[in-house]
């Protein structure tokens, strides 16, 4: 899912992109459309133990969308806000004692890329989807606390992931996001 939120916004810096990368750009919606769509359903259906469409349609979005993507488009649109503050919860200690995974912290950083990026129906759309999958919505889910945020900025912010970006993204703006995503799970 991620890949096409960091895709997208990433692609926004340039107006002119190849062929190739265009075409990943545009693929990008099949890797979060499905999951979105299907998701509740694919799980159920993981639940029960009777895969059908939906499981199916998720996977192919994973696997196949997901696969042609991050060979069309450079790395500059391989990855995005969502996993750089992903990289930043790497120092949060209770976050990895905890033994989340890399998908379900990159699945709390997307609702941290949509609110810097205000895109506040999205956000919405994906703090619902994502309550329902069972995916982390708040800092506690993935056992951090606002006080782990000044590290975990640090961390986000020293890497290449948005080196390509729309905007300059600053420590505040992540904080600020993290603290309305909060106030959104009380």
């Amino acid at each position: 899912m991620a890949k096409f939120y960091e895709c997208t916004t990433s692609a926004r810096c340039d107006n002119d992109l190849d062929h190739s990368t265009s075409m990943g750009v545009q693929i990008s919606n099949l890797c979060a459309k499905p999951l979105v769509k299907y998701g509740v359903e694919a799980l159920e259906e993981c639940r029960n133990h009777t895969p059908g469409k939906a499981l199916e349609e998720v996977i192919l979005g994973i696997i196949v969308s997901t696969g042609f993507v991050s060979n069309l488009v450079g790395i500059d649109l391989n990855t995005g806000l969502a996993h750089a503050c992903y990289n930043g919860f790497t120092v949060c200690k209770s976050t990895e004692e905890h033994g989340h995974l890399h998908g379900e912290i990159v699945a709390y950083c997307i609702l941290i890329l949509l609110k810097v990026d205000h895109q506040e129906e999205e956000f919405k759309k994906i703090y619902e989807f994502s309550k329902n999958m069972g995916f982390p919505v708040k800092l506690a889910d993935i056992h951090a606390t606002i006080d782990d945020m000044d590290a975990v900025i640090t961390k986000a912010l020293s890497g290449i992931d948005v080196r390509v970006w729309p905007y300059e993204v600053t420590p505040d703006m992540i904080l600020d996001a993290v603290k309305e995503i909060e106030q959104v799970a009380l």
